[in-house]
């Protein structure tokens, strides 16, 4: 369950968000729909834990995962595919994933199998592995497809530019 408790922001002395109290139930799915400027990225950039807010609290159930993808998309024009624009959601288990190699290459390249050294890699590599089977990393490219192709993203354009990839027919 996510909580919006009483929140106010405001940016430059303009308020964008005052006593805003809202909660979003578990498995409920949601729309915001305003003019531009009304605020709706500024809330979800706060549920996503980008901005803080002035005042208020932001309370997030436990077992409750987000993910957040920037809806600006220029700054990564042409070097980052819509799939991998999305999996941003999931860096810390990709970092986890990195290190997993990491560790992996080290004691590949090791001779010496009984050294202090080897054994720490083996530790480090356990815990790493054991922190990744926890959040599922097996399961976040379907998750995260799951969850483009129920936005209206077309299979086929997972792996182009977000600029480029067709979004609910345009």
């Amino acid at each position: 369950m996510i909580q919006l408790l009483n929140i106010s922001l405001a940016f430059g002395g303009q308020q964008v968000l005052n006593g805003v109290t809202w909660t979003i139930k578990p498995g409920k799915r949601i729309g915001l729909i305003g003019p531009n400027g009304a605020g709706k990225t500024t809330l979800l950039r706060l549920i996503a834990g980008r901005h803080t807010p002035d005042e208020g609290e932001v309370a997030i159930g436990g077992g409750t995962t987000l993910g957040y993808l920037e809806q600006d998309v220029q700054e990564t024009r042409g070097e980052i595919t819509v799939l991998e624009d999305a999996l941003r959601a999931f860096e810390d288990v990709l970092e986890l994933q990195r290190q997993e190699e990491e560790i992996t290459r080290a004691l590949a390249g090791s001779d010496d199998h009984e050294s202090d050294t080897y054994h720490k890699w083996l530790h480090q590599l356990e815990q790493v592995h054991a922190e990744l089977v926890t959040r599922e990393a097996h399961r976040i490219q379907a998750r995260t497809e799951a969850v483009l192709s129920g936005l209206g993203f077309d299979p086929a354009d997972f792996n182009l530019p977000p600029e480029v990839a067709k979004f609910l027919n345009k």
